[in-house]
């Protein structure tokens, strides 16, 4: 094949005549600068065209907007294009909450009514996540709907735990929503007064002291010293530095743990935890609860609205779930029954070599058997190793 130099192609382009050179050296650059330009569009756009991923959980489980199963990228363009206040300078003011997250399985005692209420202070983007088949949840996310509109509502057909909850949040946080941080909070969690201004203004200053910071833990004004994972303020790092949160432990409880464990290990990660430290505190619980555990477990108590056979079945899944997600915690870690808070033996998932402290692996058959029982021994279910990689 013969190739022409330069010079032939100088020459070339001279037999043309100088009129023809002129115009397509034009053409050529036009072309070349127009291309320059798409090129710079479809980099700038790709986020708010489509998303890198449909929202969903670690292990799948499809989010819709409530009501809209059939929801496509649109919906997620709109989302996106729809801030209450502008996120892109909450890096450094408190003035703007880029996003506040929680979700919920089984509504109780009116609690994401009491805390969507208690917002009041400018938050870019509101989310709800309603997970499972609950009718009672399913109409109160719909009322709620109507009555807070700003707020963004989605729903997860199966149930995702406390973990998946979190996961989706982190989705929506960092893929969809693309901002720098916010909150992933319980529902049974409300901001009394300026403790949502207050609270982010402090982890932002706890964020200009330390760099690394990428969970602050809220404390609460009736709890002081418990419930320290039921409102986290989260960066987009989180992720990347941690891994995802593990959804074999569901439906909930011992997710903290988990999260403690890993931060010990994973403290050369570049990303720190600590408790944010401020004189207004948001709320955990009912309003004169001084010594409250968790509104997940109230359910199983308190939720007159469903019939005795749907109570029973919520509490059978919770107590299995505890069970079992402690048993999951000790062989997981190599923790003592008595310390799931460690220190701890494994340094490693399981003790396997070929996994780091951000890995896990979802088991599918442990998720039934956590729901239906299936497989359990003395009402616990195990966890399958052979899933895990070789040492």
């Amino acid at each position: 094949m013969r190739v022409e130099t330069p010079a032939k192609l100088t020459a070339c382009s001279r037999c043309l005549g100088p009129r023809v050179s002129r115009r397509l050296a034009k053409v050529g650059l036009s072309a070349l600068l127009l291309a320059a330009l798409l090129a710079t569009y479809m980099k700038t756009m790709q986020g708010w065209m489509v998303p890198p991923s449909w929202p969903a959980s670690a292990t799948g489980a499809r989010a819709y907007p409530l009501g809209q199963p059939d929801a496509g990228p649109k919906w997620l363009r709109r989302l996106r294009q729809q801030p209450q206040c502008s996120p892109t300078s909450s890096s450094s003011s408190p003035d703007c909450v880029p996003f506040l997250c929680t979700s919920v399985e089984f509504e109780t005692s009116n609690y994401t009514e009491r805390m969507l209420a208690s917002i009041h202070h400018p938050v870019a983007y509101t989310l709800v996540i309603t997970a499972g088949d609950d009718v009672h949840t399913r109409q109160q996310a719909q009322r709620l709907q109507r009555q807070f509109p700003h707020v963004h509502f989605v729903h997860v057909d199966e149930r995702i735990g406390v973990s998946g909850g979190w996961n989706l949040c982190m989705h929506f946080l960092a893929e969809v929503l693309d901002v720098d941080w916010g909150y992933i909070t319980n529902n049974d969690v409300y901001f009394p007064g300026r403790s949502l201004h207050n609270t982010t203004a402090a982890f932002l200053e706890a964020r200009r002291r330390e760099p690394r910071l990428c969970v602050g833990r809220a404390l609460f004004r009736n709890i002081p010293y418990k419930n320290r994972y039921s409102t986290l303020a989260v960066t987009r790092t989180l992720p990347a530095a941690w891994g995802t949160f593990d959804e074999n432990i569901f439906p909930s409880y011992y997710e903290d743990n988990d999260v403690h464990l890993r931060s010990e290990l994973l403290i050369d990660s570049g990303c720190r935890m600590e408790d944010i430290q401020n004189a207004e505190r948001f709320h955990h619980g009912p309003e004169h609860a001084d010594d409250y555990v968790s509104g997940v477990r109230d359910t199983v108590d308190v939720a007159g609205e469903r019939d005795a056979a749907t109570r029973a079945s919520i509490k059978a899944v919770m107590e299995r779930g505890i069970r079992s997600s402690a048993r999951y915690l000790q062989k997981k870690w190599g923790c003592r029954a008595a310390n799931l808070w460690g220190p701890c033996r494994h340094h490693r998932p399981f003790g396997r070599s070929g996994m780091t402290p951000r890995d896990w692996v979802f088991d599918a058959a442990y998720r039934r058997c956590l729901l239906t029982g299936e497989g359990a021994i003395s009402d616990t279910c195990h966890f399958h190793h052979a899933l895990l990689p070789r040492d």
